[in-house]
C-alpha cells in the first residue's frame, strides 16, 4: 500500500497593513483607515478571520470574513488579528492601533475690554492634557461682523499669543493640537 503526502505551499505576504497615507496613532473617537493586505502562495484561494482585542491577549471575533476590514470608530487602543488560511496552512498577523486620550483642560484667559489704542493683555493658558503630551498650537481671529477665521497676525503658532492693538471688536480661539493625526481642542474668547 503506497501513501502520498501532500504539502500545501506557505502563505506569503499576509500581514495587515493600512493604506500609505493611513495612521497608526489616533484620537479618541476617530475611524481608522480599512485594515488590509493582499497574500499570495498558498492554494491562490484564501479564507479570512477577523478578531480584536483590547489587550492583546483576549481576542473577541469580528463577523468579517473579507480580505479587508472596515473597523468603526475607537475609545481606546485596539488590536486586531487577521487569520489567512489556505488549504492546510494558516497565518495570522497583528495589528495595533493607538488610541491617544482626549484632548482637555484648553482653556485661556478671561475676556477683555480695552481702549482702542492700547494692546490688549497677553492671551495666556495653560497646556491642555491628553493626546501624546505633546502640543502645537495655532491662534485665529475672527472681525466683528466676519464669519471667518484667519490666522492671527504675528507669532500664531506657541501656547500664549499677543494680539495687536485692535481697530475693533475681535475674538480669538487657540486650537491645541496633539499626536500625529492631530487630535484637536479649540477655545474661543472675545475681545
Amino acid at each position: 500500500v503506497d501513501i502520498k503526502g501532500t504539502v500545501d505551499p506557505s502563505i506569503t505576504n499576509y500581514p495587515i497593513s493600512l493604506g500609505p497615507q493611513a495612521h497608526d496613532t489616533l484620537c479618541t473617537g476617530q475611524t481608522p483607515a480599512l485594515l488590509q493586505g493582499v497574500p499570495s502562495g498558498g492554494l491562490g484561494t484564501f479564507t479570512y478571520a477577523w478578531a480584536s482585542s483590547n489587550d492583546n491577549i483576549n481576542f473577541n471575533s469580528l463577523a468579517s470574513t473579507d480580505q479587508t476590514y472596515q473597523s468603526g470608530s475607537l475609545a481606546s487602543t485596539t488590536w486586531f488579528r487577521r487569520t489567512v488560511t489556505s488549504g492546510q496552512c494558516s497565518e495570522s498577523s497583528v495589528l495595533k492601533l493607538t488610541i491617544l486620550p482626549a484632548l482637555t483642560g484648553n482653556t485661556i484667559t478671561a475676556n477683555q475690554r480695552v481702549c482702542n489704542d492700547e494692546p490688549p493683555a497677553l492671551l495666556s493658558g495653560p497646556a491642555p492634557s491628553g493626546g501624546d503630551g505633546v502640543f502645537r498650537y495655532l491662534w485665529e481671529k475672527k472681525d466683528a461682523g466676519s464669519v471667518d477665521w484667519e490666522t492671527a497676525p504675528g507669532i500664531s503658532n506657541i501656547i500664549n499669543y499677543q494680539p495687536p492693538v485692535l481697530g475693533g471688536d475681535t475674538q480669538y480661539r487657540r486650537h491645541a493640537y496633539s499626536g500625529e493625526n492631530n487630535c484637536c481642542s479649540s477655545i474661543s474668547l472675545p475681545l
